[in-house]
């Protein structure tokens, strides 16, 4: 007999592999979108500007969603030569940015979406999320024990991408800058390329230690900021 523990966790696994579809796919055909406007046509010639979700997927990142509730999509390529013209600095910096806004934007419309369905209440469910001490199928079914099995289901995939947005919004800025500074450092320091390979592994495993658990706690500030403000505006909650 199948226990209550192992539905729970087939649950999270099913809700945590729905979410990471959905965000991997709107974030990685929004920045493949956006390169190709501003005149980088590699994401595209890739195979990148698709809402489909297996060009976005990535193995070791799928395999990761599986194993430790996070997981990251297959990497959009930019080529920082094709992006010419006016601003080509500001083109370039939301170039590199482009995937993590959309991860916020991905994230603030979630918590929008929950707070639409549940109220303020499910704060209760959020926070301790948030803070990767609790994901249980069972706490906002007892918390909302009203609403319909459906109901609760949409709003773990909706707490799922607002937790898997979140950390994929710190970890992609944290990547693209440090990436990027790596670009600008060997393109200055052509003697530098042959340590090219290492640096992009070693600069950005660097920054996100010492700098993830900062940028993690103004994210969810912002996303808790922006996604009740507009809330208030759409009239779903009361300041």
């Amino acid at each position: 007999m199948i226990s209550v523990q192992i539905i729970e966790q087939i649950i999270t696994l099913i809700t945590f592999v729905f979410a990471y579809l959905f965000s991997v796919t709107l974030a990685g055909a929004f920045r493949a979108w956006y390169t190709n406007k501003v005149g980088d046509s590699s994401a595209a010639a890739s195979g990148l500007l698709t809402l489909n979700p297996i060009a976005h997927i990535d193995p070791l990142g799928l395999l990761f969603i599986v194993l430790f509730r996070f997981g990251w999509g297959k990497t959009i390529p930019i080529d920082a030569d094709s992006i010419t013209g006016r601003f080509r600095p500001l083109k370039l910096v939301f170039a590199y940015l482009s995937d993590a806004v959309a991860y916020v934007a991905i994230a603030i419309a979630g918590l929008v979406a929950l707070l639409a369905m549940f109220g303020q209440r499910i704060f209760h469910v959020i926070i301790p999320v948030l803070n990767e001490e609790v994901f249980s199928h069972a706490k906002i079914a007892h918390l909302f024990p009203q609403y319909s099995s459906l109901s609760i289901s949409v709003g773990l995939i909706l707490i799922a991408i607002i937790y898997l947005n979140t950390i994929l919004a710190v970890i992609s800025t944290l990547v693209s800058v440090s990436r990027a500074f790596v670009t600008h450092y060997v393109t200055k320091h052509p003697d530098k390329w042959k340590d090219a390979q290492a640096l992009f592994l070693i600069v950005p495993l660097f920054i996100c230690l010492l700098l993830s658990f900062f940028l993690r706690a103004i994210v969810i500030n912002i996303i808790f900021y922006a996604g009740f403000i507009l809330a208030h505006l759409f009239g779903v909650v009361s300041l």
